[in-house]
């Protein structure tokens, strides 16, 4: 069996958070996922990959194989690296024409953002900014044939 399509992936997301109504079950689902998601290893926690705007350290790493993004994430702070691992499974091991199918109104519609301080919710908005934009970058990328190389975009 095959990986998910990033439709159904949302769509269980979707199903998840309508089942967990109440704010603080949501948040306390957030954070557990922080505690389980596998981040980066000390050596790769690169000040070029720190994600802007966020209120704790937040690193995104993105790489380009076989016409798929895939993303390498962590963060110092549990809510996060929560939200982090949310983003991993819609977003990692995904074509960029993928990744720009699903915007930040999903986000905003799932409930996610809102759940969130301001300041975490610009850090989550930025975060998708920032995947989105290495959407674009490597969906260029792919229609140009030029070898990627991970950068920062700002």
């Amino acid at each position: 069996m095959g990986k998910q399509t990033i439709q159904s992936t949302c769509d269980e997301l979707v199903q998840s958070f309508k089942k967990t109504a109440e704010k603080q079950a949501l948040y306390q689902q957030i954070f557990t996922l922080g505690k389980e998601f596998q981040g980066l290893e000390d050596h790769q926690k690169d000040a070029k990959f720190l994600v802007k705007n966020c209120l704790s350290q937040a690193w995104l790493i993105p790489s380009y194989k076989e016409d798929k993004v895939y993303f390498a994430m962590d963060s110092d702070a549990l809510i996060v690296k929560g939200v982090m691992s949310l983003l991993h499974r819609v977003y990692h091991d995904r074509t960029p024409e993928e990744i720009l199918s699903v915007d930040v109104d999903f986000w905003l519609n799932l409930g996610l953002v809102h759940l969130l301080s301001m300041n975490r919710r610009n850090g989550t908005l930025g975060l998708i900014k920032q995947i989105r934009l290495y959407g674009v970058t490597y969906q260029a990328i792919h229609k140009t044939n030029q070898p990627p190389h991970p950068q920062p975009l700002t």
